[in-house]
C-alpha cells in the first residue's frame, strides 16, 4: 500500500534495479517520493514493512491497469543475508 494515502496495489519484479506497483486502485492518490509499505493482511511480512519509493508513474488512459515504477528499499547488491520462508505442509 502506499503509505501516505493508503491506496494498494501488488509489487511485482521488474528489473534488478527496479520493481512495479500494479492495478492500483486509486492513481490519482499517489505521487512520486510515495512510500510503499507491506499491507496489514499479509500473511508473510509484517504490516508497515518499507518496500520502495515511487519514482515514476503510468496512467493508462483506459482507467485500467495503471502502474507505478519503485526503487526498492534494498540495494540488492548489498544484500548478504536473504530469508526465504516456505508455508508448512499439513
Amino acid at each position: 500500500i502506499i503509505q501516505r494515502t493508503r491506496a494498494r496495489g501488488i509489487v511485482t519484479g521488474y528489473s534488478n534495479k527496479e520493481c512495479q506497483l500494479k492495478y492500483i486502485d486509486r492513481p490519482q492518490e499517489i505521487a512520486e517520493g510515495d512510500q510503499v509499505v507491506t499491507a496489514s493482511d499479509q500473511t508473510i511480512f509484517p504490516a508497515g514493512f518499507p518496500v520502495g519509493i515511487i519514482h515514476h508513474i503510468k496512467i493508462n488512459p483506459t482507467g485500467v491497469g495503471h502502474l507505478a515504477l519503485l526503487k526498492p528499499i534494498v540495494d540488492f547488491k548489498k544484500l548478504e543475508e536473504v530469508m526465504i520462508i516456505k508455508p508448512v505442509k499439513k
